[in-house]
């Protein structure tokens, strides 16, 4: 392949001679010549594979949107919108439809106290899940412990008695954890 590129050119003018230069220069020439169709199609390939590593990121990124919420307008821009028509455009605005904007205007407000609520109740849950699952396997335990100690025949009826009280707490601690 290094003898394609060789005869003529710049070699024959000087005598026949090649600097080490242009050596170099001639056989990259006949490398891309040689390997030029197949470093294209890789490059497509590589082209392909980055299109469709991007719209899969894309899909991914709009399903994760949806399940957070993210592509509906919030309870606080709703509530900013009804807020700011009311400030600006009252004056325009029909009574009835002012009574109408304030009524929705006060239950966008309860629903995001709700909405803050439960978004807190979430941030706890994750926060102390440990911790819950240790407590609720003491109550467990016990649990068991209280209904084996129960079963024993030997037992007065006041401390049966006691036994039944304790599982119920018992029950009621593990329905709370």
């Amino acid at each position: 392949a290094l003898c394609l590129g060789l005869r003529g050119g710049k070699g024959e003018e000087k005598g026949g001679a090649y600097s080490m230069a242009d050596f170099d220069k001639i056989q990259k020439e006949v490398a891309t010549q040689v390997h030029g169709e197949f470093a294209k199609k890789l490059e497509e390939e590589q082209d392909k594979n980055a299109a469709s590593q991007k719209t899969a990121r894309n899909s991914m990124r709009k399903k994760e949107r949806r399940q957070k919420g993210l592509g509906q307008t919030s309870t606080k821009n709703r509530i900013r919108a009804i807020e700011r028509t009311l400030k600006r455009k009252g004056h325009l605005v029909p009574p009835e439809a002012q009574a109408v904007m304030r009524e929705r205007l006060e239950a966008l407000q309860l629903e995001l106290k709700d909405v803050k609520l439960a978004e807190l109740e979430r941030e706890y849950s994750a926060r102390y899940r440990r911790v819950k699952f240790f407590e609720r396997k003491k109550l467990q335990r016990k649990l068991v412990q209280a209904n084996t100690e129960r079963a024993n025949p030997k037992l007065s009826a006041k401390e049966k008695a006691t036994l039944d009280s304790l599982r119920k707490e018992l029950v009621q601690d593990l329905q709370y954890v």
